[in-house]
């Protein structure tokens, strides 16, 4: 028989599905409401006597830091198990969720995203400690800045994309053997 960590979900995957997208969203939404509430604190300041910091308390720190990674690569590995091993399946949360998944919009930034991983701690660098002033958390400017950096880290990549990465793709992909004409 099968064993239980190789359970595949024929009958209804809505709840497993619904499971793994409710984790990613809970973690995206504790991640930024809850470690970016207070700006961060120089090495004089102090959390608990200055306004730095996070706003948790020690444990509710070490439980996020010890399983949100986790949590959010095991959601991940359910939603693309539920999405490869429902080949022949229609309708239902894993069709919308393949649906949007499989948009052509993807592949572009997908070629780019090696390149932005690699390019987007320096643009954060710059971005963030090229400042003379300090800044405290604003919804508004976290989402500037956050559309900002992400639209200057792939236009870096892109860049070099074209400049680095796709010349030695070419030069490193094998010829098509042809015969030779005599």
């Amino acid at each position: 028989g099968e064993s239980a960590w190789c359970y595949t979900f024929t009958e209804s995957d809505t709840f497993p599905m619904a499971t793994a997208l409710g984790c990613l969203l809970i973690l995206s939404f504790v991640t930024v409401t809850g470690a970016y509430v207070r700006r961060a604190c120089t090495f004089e300041e102090l959390p608990e006597t200055h306004n730095c910091g996070s706003v948790w308390s020690p444990n509710a720190t070490f439980l996020y830091t010890a399983f949100s990674r986790a949590i959010w690569s095991v959601s991940i590995a359910l939603l693309l198990h539920l999405c490869l091993e429902n080949q022949s399946r229609r309708g239902g949360l894993t069709a919308i969720v393949k649906s949007v998944l499989s948009w052509r919009i993807w592949t572009p930034l997908a070629h780019l995203s090696f390149g932005a991983y690699l390019i987007h701690p320096i643009i954060i660098f710059i971005w963030k400690l090229g400042g003379s002033e300090k800044t405290t958390f604003r919804l508004f400017t976290f989402l500037m800045d956050f559309c900002s950096i992400t639209v200057v880290t792939f236009i870096f990549s892109f860049f070099a994309a074209i400049l680095v990465e796709f010349p030695f793709g070419s030069l490193l992909r094998p010829q098509a053997s042809r015969p030779r004409q005599e």
